[in-house]
């Protein structure tokens, strides 16, 4: 999600490698990882300090706390689109910024075109964080080097996820189409 993906692009300048431009497609997983702790970290606690209380998540029980969560993972969004830009005005390479698409807004959910158990749906902050997403996106929230395509397949006659959340090669075609 965004914050790995601008701590990756850290290390690597760090380690001297600038890149021209950058291109990060997110939304799902920002709204995920609500907590802003990255993937790894619960199974890396249970392994090195499963003695140790977990910190517990926000709270997403009602619909106050989980706008107030998705608010604050678009709040940490939008910073993290920031920092990026700064590093590439220092630097000198150009940004690119996406609104993902994903299967449950904007995608037409039948059997034929996604065939798939489980809902991502059903997580609060997703449910109730990207339609804010693609409000703020649309507003220009996110500067002008954004693009919102997360209502790119809700015309789609054919599949365009390989499972829950992943492209297919045409997915994947169109998307690059859009961006260019």
């Amino acid at each position: 999600y965004s914050t790995q993906e601008r701590l990756l692009l850290e290390t690597l300048l760090l380690a001297g490698t600038v890149p021209d431009a950058v291109l990060y497609i997110d939304g799902l997983n920002d709204f995920l990882r609500y907590d802003g702790r990255p993937f790894i970290t619960p199974s890396l606690h249970a392994y090195l300090a499963a003695d140790l209380p977990y910190p517990n998540l926000p709270p997403v029980g009602t619909a106050a706390e989980q706008m107030a969560v998705a608010a604050a993972v678009l709040t940490r969004y939008e910073n993290n689109l920031n920092m990026i830009r700064a590093l590439a005005d220092r630097f000198g390479f150009k940004t690119a910024f996406v609104g993902q698409p994903v299967p449950h807004f904007h995608y037409p959910r039948n059997p034929e075109l996604f065939p798939f158990g489980g809902d991502e749906s059903e997580d609060p902050v997703v449910r109730m964080g990207y339609p804010e997403f693609e409000r703020r996106g649309r507003a220009g929230a996110y500067g002008h080097d954004f693009i919102w395509l997360g209502d790119v397949f809700e015309s789609a006659t054919e599949p365009m996820y390989l499972d829950q959340a992943h492209y297919t090669a045409k997915a994947s075609q169109i998307l690059a189409e859009k961006i260019v």
